[in-house]
């Protein structure tokens, strides 16, 4: 079978996948916010770069847009730039550049 019609499978499937695991209130993943609260501030602040960025990828460089998505998604479980734990966090592990 040619590749492009495998990708083509692969992505049906895919969504055929992704529609089944709708719930009934319409989320899509186990978790909720509120009850899963400060499991989900420890990973967003465990996956921030030792300069206070945020990467698209495991070992790569922190980038504006991925930063401004994780500290979005922080300001929605009740985190600030001045939330003393997001705080702490990041002059913690930040390095100074000269």
């Amino acid at each position: 079978m040619p590749l492009h019609i495998e990708a083509c499978d692969a992505t049906k499937r895919a969504g055929t996948y992704a529609l089944r695991q709708v719930r009934e209130d319409g989320h899509w993943y186990g978790f909720s916010i509120e009850t899963d609260q400060d499991d989900l501030v420890k990973y967003f602040l465990s996956e921030q770069n030792r300069d206070g960025s945020w990467s698209i990828a495991y070992d790569y460089p922190g980038d504006a847009s991925t930063t401004a998505e994780a500290y979005f998604a922080l300001c929605l479980l009740g985190l600030d730039a001045t939330t003393k734990r997001c705080a702490l966090h990041a002059s913690s592990s930040s390095r100074k550049v000269a």
